[in-house]
Formats: C-alpha cells, sequence, structure tokens
C-alpha cells in the first residue's frame, strides 16, 4: 500500500507546468529581442561601413587630383587623378538615390546608396564657397582650394541624417 504523501498531485503538476512554460516564454521572449537587436546593429554597421567606405574613396581621389582640369556641370564632378599608370579620368556624380563613381568613363561603380540629395560646392581663394567650377569668366585654369560634399542620407535607413566631406585639394589658389 502506498502512502498518501509519497506522490505528486496534480495541482503540483499543474503549477510545475505552468512555471515551465512562464520561464520558456520569458526565455524566448529575452532571445527574440536580442536577435532583433543584433539584426538592427548588423544592419547599422553595414551601412557605416558603406558610408567610411565611400568617404575614404572620394578623399582619396580628390586628394590625388592633377592638373587645373576639374569641371562641374551641375550634376558631376570631373577630374583627373594620378595613378601608378598615369593620370586617369574620374568622375563622381548622383543618379537617383545613388552616389556614382566613373574611372576612365567606364561602366559607374556605386560609391554610396540610398541617398536623398547631393550638393557640392568649391572654395575659390577670393570669393569663398561657390557653387560651380569653373567659375564663368575666371580667365585662370586652378583648381580650388577645396572641395565640399554634402549629402542626405535616406530617412527610413539604418542610418539617415546629412554627412558632408571637405577635402582640400593639394593644388589650389585660383
Amino acid at each position: 500500500m502506498r502512502d498518501g504523501e509519497s506522490g505528486v498531485t496534480l495541482i503540483e503538476v499543474m503549477v510545475g507546468l505552468a512555471l515551465f512554460a512562464l520561464i520558456g516564454v520569458t526565455g524566448f521572449s529575452v532571445a527574440d529581442s536580442v536577435l532583433r537587436t543584433q539584426r538592427h546593429t548588423d544592419g547599422r554597421l553595414e551601412r557605416l561601413g558603406e558610408i567610411q567606405r565611400a568617404m575614404h574613396l572620394l578623399t582619396l581621389d580628390f586628394e590625388q587630383i592633377i592638373g587645373p582640369d576639374l569641371t562641374y556641370d551641375g550634376e558631376s564632378v570631373a577630374f583627373q587623378r594620378h595613378s601608378g599608370r598615369g593620370p586617369v579620368a574620374m568622375s563622381y556624380g548622383a543618379v537617383e538615390t545613388i552616389l556614382q563613381r566613373r574611372l576612365d568613363g567606364r561602366r559607374a561603380q556605386v560609391a554610396l546608396p540610398g541617398l536623398e540629395a547631393v550638393t557640392w560646392r568649391f572654395l575659390h581663394a577670393s570669393m569663398g564657397w561657390v557653387d560651380s567650377w569653373p567659375l564663368p569668366g575666371d580667365g585662370e585654369a586652378a583648381l580650388p582650394k577645396a572641395i565640399v560634399v554634402e549629402m542626405v542620407l535616406a530617412r527610413g535607413d539604418s542610418l539617415s541624417g546629412d554627412l558632408r566631406r571637405i577635402v582640400h585639394l593639394p593644388t589650389g589658389a585660383p
């Protein structure tokens, strides 16, 4: 015969199952939250990497500019830069929501996607920041002292807002 206190009652089993279910739901919620945070963080880190690569590439290209042939047609900036094989024709311009980079007129490379707007300005030695280059009626063919590119990163993206890069050119001063 069994003693009355040797087994587990139905109520004890139900309480145990309820506690186990509560711990399971809590654990699932914590794991889901951690995974969502990780996906969000990974997206932001990937976007930050894209931005850093684009700004680094843009800076390197403009810091290696040669000759006074920099032009801005209202959409893209064209110039020549130094390379190991000699001068290379370069251009940067925005097409829809993408900042594109071209080398020697070949197929465009995506420098930075996810943009709302891109503006360029040029530092003239005596006139300050101007919106076009070369200036109409400016007899001297020379480079600006610096170039600034201002970009508006698309809203709703993992990183959004205004981005500005100023690059001092190696031989400015018109």
